[in-house]
């Protein structure tokens, strides 16, 4: 499992991630954390904080068992890769920004393999927070991450749309980022909304990769023109629905 917490993880011996990462910039109380039960939960096999962090959401496991976290952190001490695709952690202004960021970690968490920080440049909105909130695995080992981004500069690479637009009057709009294996290269990145000036945008709520290398990703939105296909089960709002403002759950195979 994967997740955020505090002081007081067992921590087992040999992991790259011993003790609490240093509070840093972000004053954050909390860490991003690995840990493998045994088969019965009665003992635990390992468990790290994952350095650097101040959380994580999502875990994947490849076959030779490395672990691919993704999250957010305001850290400047995020140990990104020397040909990571995103080095550093760039903010402006009296305090950082989260920033999303995706790790992979040798099997048992004995060491840091690869990670990069996650996050878009610095926009209009005056919100660049990032959060990863997904991570999955393609049968090639291509990263993709999933999660929400207020920046309206996030990177994109053939992009399936370009505009980024607030998700409820507010500051998120929904992101899917595809990444080489060892996470040096974005080979794909895109917003997922539809285009209505107010309340077109989509959070982020789960996503899947099937047996083709499809991704499947669900979330809401609260737009009444989302870009449905024509022969899906439900291209059009459900009967009695008021449109705008009202929340809707979709789910996109791309």
């Amino acid at each position: 499992i994967a997740g955020t917490g505090g002081d007081g993880l067992p921590v087992t011996a040999g992991v790259v991630g011993s003790t609490v990462p240093s509070r840093g910039a972000s004053l954050q109380s909390t860490a991003g954390f690995v840990l493998q039960l045994n088969a019965t939960a009665s003992a635990v096999n390992f468990a790290s904080y994952v350095p650097g962090t101040d959380a994580v959401a999502g875990l994947a496991v490849d076959p030779q068992g490395d672990l691919f976290v993704t999250g957010n952190t305001a850290e400047t001490s995020f140990p990104a890769s020397a040909n990571a695709w995103q080095t550093s952690l760039s903010y402006s202004g009296p305090s950082p920004e989260e920033a999303g960021f995706i790790a992979e970690l040798a099997p048992g968490a004995t060491a840091v393999k690869a990670a990069t920080y996650l996050h878009g440049g610095e926009g209009t909105t005056g919100w660049n927070r990032t959060e990863m909130q997904a991570v999955v695995l393609d049968s090639q080992g291509d990263v993709f991450a999933a999660g929400q981004t207020g920046s309206d500069a996030f990177h994109l690479v053939n992009p399936l749309m370009k505009s980024f637009v607030t998700s409820n009057g507010g500051a998120w709009d929904m992101v899917l980022t595809e990444l080489s294996p060892d996470l040096s290269t974005m080979k794909f990145s895109t917003y997922l909304s539809a285009t209505d000036t107010y309340g077109g945008g989509s959070t982020f709520t789960a996503m899947a990769m099937d047996s083709s290398d499809h991704l499947v990703v669900t979330g809401t939105t609260l737009s009444p023109n989302f870009p449905t296909t024509p022969t899906s089960a439900e291209p059009r709002l459900p009967a009695g629905s008021s449109g705008t403002l009202e929340t809707h759950t979709f789910v996109a195979k791309i």
